[in-house]
């Protein structure tokens, strides 16, 4: 279950950016969604890793 949920914010999150980039290309928008997108899923796997071990 938690795999589909980081999925499902994997694309939701990537098909943001891939917008931004297509569409709002001189405001360089795109780059800050995509390192919230890699920051959240970092810390979703850590926090799924550290729950699993309690």
């Amino acid at each position: 279950m938690k795999e589909i949920r980081q999925l499902v914010f994997f694309v939701s999150f990537g098909f943001q950016s891939f917008m931004e980039w297509k569409y709002l290309k001189t405001s360089k928008q795109y780059v800050i969604t995509l390192t919230y997108l890699l920051v959240a899923l970092v810390i979703m796997y850590n926090v799924d890793y550290f729950m699993n071990r309690i």
